[in-house]
């Protein structure tokens, strides 16, 4: 008897391993917003090109206009400025929080990058008008990075429930570990089955809720043909996925 396909929204929920890789998705989409909203006029390229002082060249210059923008607790002066290079005049802005304010025509010294000009800021201020959410792109990229390893792992799974063989495994040993989640520990728990070359193979799975692998003499399990070693207990697979298995496939 062949196994029938599993359903989209079943191989969904095994690749992002059900309601944990759903909230990292969650939590990358809103911070990704978050970090957009926040970062949508900061000029990276005069972030990276500005941070080393030693590396930029330093020439008088002009101030030829302010702004100023008040917050709750602090304020921003913006300084628009003029300066002369070899390829002519060029116009540049500034920024900087809470100092003492400067005036139009007054002289500042500016440093800009020898390929780029037009990258420019005034010696000891910003170019940006933000700083700039790092910690959020930092968390950001940390929230997809661990998704795809999610992804990773768990197209790894769905390969190898689509084309393992199913097997029925004893509880051979639990174990509580150190890990809670909601204050309940997780248990390891290891299954023995018997492949069909004939030897005994070990599965292990974890889970705070073990009662849901407990509640049979045997547990279904799923292993890869060629390396039974690598195998998964159909009751640790996310949400619907275990009903799914036990009533369409064959059981032997």
């Amino acid at each position: 008897m062949i196994k029938p396909k599993l359903p989209l929204g079943h191989k969904l929920a095994i690749l992002i391993k059900g309601k944990i890789g759903l909230i990292l998705l969650l939590v990358g989409v809103v911070l990704s917003v978050i970090a957009y909203s926040f970062n949508r006029d900061f000029d990276w390229r005069a972030y990276y090109y500005l941070k080393e002082s030693e590396n930029l060249v330093e020439v008088k210059a002009k101030i030829t206009n302010t702004y100023y923008w008040e917050g709750e607790d602090s304020y921003t002066m913006g300084y628009e400025y003029v300066f002369s290079t070899e390829e002519g005049a060029i116009e540049g802005i500034s920024y900087c929080s809470n100092r003492d304010p400067l005036k139009v025509n007054d002289v500042v010294r500016v440093e800009y990058h020898p390929k780029n000009p037009q990258l420019s800021r005034i010696k000891g201020l910003r170019a940006n008008r933000k700083n700039g959410a790092i910690i959020i792109i930092v968390i950001v990229l940390a929230s997809w990075i661990t998704l795809l390893y999610y992804l990773y792992t768990g197209y790894k799974n769905l390969k190898l429930i689509q084309s393992g063989r199913i097997a029925f495994g004893r509880l051979k040993k639990k174990e509580k570990t150190n890990v809670s989640v909601n204050e309940e520990p997780v248990y390891k728990l290891t299954f023995s089955f018997t492949a069909s070359d004939g030897k005994e193979y070990q599965s292990v799975a974890k889970s705070h809720r073990p009662e849901k692998m407990l509640d049979e003499v045997k547990e279904m399990i799923i292993y890869a043909p060629n390396n039974p070693e690598k195998s998964i207990v159909v009751d640790a697979l996310p949400w619907f996925v275990p009903r799914f298995i036990k009533e369409n496939w064959p059981q032997s």
